[in-house]
């Protein structure tokens, strides 16, 4: 009777946690004794073995809650990077499309203005041909 009438409620900021623990003051606990968490009612009166059971199943259901949530994040953040990937890649084959094409019509131009180019030198050199000729003429003519 007189253990129980000295026994000490005592928070422990370290662990945050109550004790209850034979002692004349507040102070640490160096052998570690039992320790409760007060019920959300506030009382010190040790949870039944059904609550604890209860506690216990809405942990794990609130883990396993918290796991699925993480995985559908996780997943959701996969497809967006693979869908983000696609997209980067489709507009990259786009744009190296696109230069190829650009690159063919440039081609193909220059090789207009090269034909185009030799034309014209032949028609001027079948002109001055025509007027050499012509000169020849007029001079064998002209003698």
């Amino acid at each position: 009777k007189q253990w129980y009438q000295r026994r000490v409620r005592a928070y422990e900021n370290l662990s945050r946690k109550y004790t209850l623990r034979r002692s004349k003051s507040l102070g640490n606990s160096p052998t570690g004794e039992i320790s409760w968490l007060p019920n959300s009612d506030g009382s010190w009166k040790e949870e039944s073995e059904k609550e604890k059971a209860e506690k216990a199943a809405r942990e794990k259901a609130e883990r396993e809650k918290a796991a699925r949530e993480k995985a559908e994040r996780e997943k959701a953040a996969k497809e967006k990077a693979e869908r983000e990937k696609a997209a980067r890649e489709k507009a990259e084959r786009e744009k190296a499309a696109r230069e190829k094409a650009e690159r063919q019509k440039a081609e193909r131009e220059r090789k207009a203005r090269e034909k185009a180019a030799r034309q014209k030198a032949a028609r001027e050199k079948a002109e001055r041909e025509k007027a050499a000729r012509e000169k020849a003429e007029r001079e064998k003519a002209a003698r």
